[in-house]
């Protein structure tokens, strides 16, 4: 079974405190990307990305610099977004760490698939500036994994996957609260679930997609009339 993350933009760029890094496994694409952004001016930096100066200038410089950019950390320890919160990698043990290796793969504009120890540099390139370059290396190499998926990724990032020619079983968790009898989806709780069941999954080496079902961690509850073979729901009731 594999697990699908969503990078994040804000990241850590402190000292690395995990070792055994790996090297990420699309290191050819990831230098032809750097090598097309690394041409581009401020403005059209700006013009792309919509950001705004202060952004536009960092971003700029993070490219020009990336190659003697000496912070380098696993991609785990690296992202602090919503869905990164609910880690706490100082808890993990060499099993929990193995697990996750072997388990997770974060969708990145830059680097691709990433799995948790891979080694990376700080930057700042979205999944929908890349997805029609990696979509048909990332849809490849997840079809000679052939392993059953749990999407946990954000819509956006699955831009880069193709996921109807892959032929195993994709589950996508969806988080809702329930308010007074009233469901709804809420961005930030749901991101920060998805990272919560991710981290459970590897404390507890979960292999088996049923066995997802069984998640209730802050409160969600698997509900059997709202879900579906490709999505499982799961509702949190909230009384605020």
């Amino acid at each position: 079974m594999l697990i699908l993350l969503s990078s994040s933009k804000t990241q850590d760029i402190t000292t690395n405190t995990i070792s055994n890094l790996s090297a990420p496994i699309f290191k050819k694409q990831t230098q032809e990307i750097l090598k097309t952004y690394q041409k581009y001016s401020q403005k059209k930096i700006k013009e792309l990305m919509k950001t705004n100066d202060v952004l536009t200038k960092s971003t700029f410089e993070n490219f020009k610099n990336f190659d003697n950019q000496t912070i380098k950390k696993a991609a785990l320890s690296m992202y602090t977004g919503a869905v990164y919160r609910p880690f706490n990698i100082n808890t993990f043990t060499k099993k929990d760490f193995s697990f996750a290796q072997n388990h997770i793969y974060i969708l990145s504009g830059l680097y691709g698939l990433l799995r948790p120890l891979d080694q990376i540099k700080p930057y700042r390139l979205e999944i929908k500036f890349t997805h029609k370059i990696w979509k048909q290396p990332l849809t490849s190499h997840l079809k000679k994994d052939n392993k059953k998926i749990i999407n946990l990724a954000s819509k956006e990032s699955t831009l880069a996957l193709d996921l109807k020619l892959l032929s195993s079983q994709i589950v996508t968790p969806v988080f809702k609260e329930d308010k007074n009898g009233t469901l709804k989806s809420i961005a930030t709780y749901a991101k920060m679930a998805r990272g919560e069941m991710a981290n459970w999954i590897i404390k507890n080496n979960i292999e088996s997609i049923d066995e997802v079902k069984k998640f209730t961690i802050t409160g969600y509850v698997f509900d059997q009339n709202l879900s579906s073979d490709s999505e499982f729901v799961f509702v949190r009731k909230r009384s605020i």
